[in-house]
């Protein structure tokens, strides 16, 4: 059964419904522009962020060359929740270095599944959070 069609019905991290990523290009293991998990998506495909330059060159040196579909840095692309927690343990493993930073894609997380749990923690998706995403002085409210 396929899960096309149905990202309405699926979760974010924040365990709200999933909202819409990308259109151009065209995003999502079931290319319906969210980065929505199903059964089929073997690779967990759940994390949305928006693509550097760094990001592609180190997926690519391990095998996945993201170029080769037409994609550039600043493209926004639902990525496998393994490969980014690969591209944050290289960061981690270089001792904070800010030009390894940009190895590790911002991530937006109203249109990050839930799924993206299972690999990686909160705190992590929520440190590199896309700017406008981090969370505003809200009191105790969290968005």
């Amino acid at each position: 059964m396929s899960n096309f069609g149905k990202a309405h019905q699926s979760l974010n991290v924040f365990k709200k419904p999933l909202i819409l990523f990308s259109k151009d290009p065209m995003t999502g293991f079931y290319r319906n522009g969210y980065c929505d998990v199903g059964p089929e998506d073997k690779g967990n495909h759940a994390i949305a962020v928006t693509l550097t330059d760094s990001f592609l060159d180190f997926t690519a040196a391990n095998g996945n060359n993201l170029r080769g579909a037409g994609l550039t840095g600043g493209c926004k692309w639902c990525v496998c929740a393994g490969r980014w927690k690969e591209a944050l343990e290289h960061y981690k493993k270089s001792g904070d270095d800010a030009a390894t930073k940009s190895v590790v894609p911002k991530v937006h997380l109203a249109s990050t599944h839930e799924r993206a749990l299972d690999v990686v923690s909160m705190e992590d998706l929520k440190k590199f959070a896309a700017e406008q995403e981090v969370p505003k002085q809200l009191g105790d409210r969290e968005i």
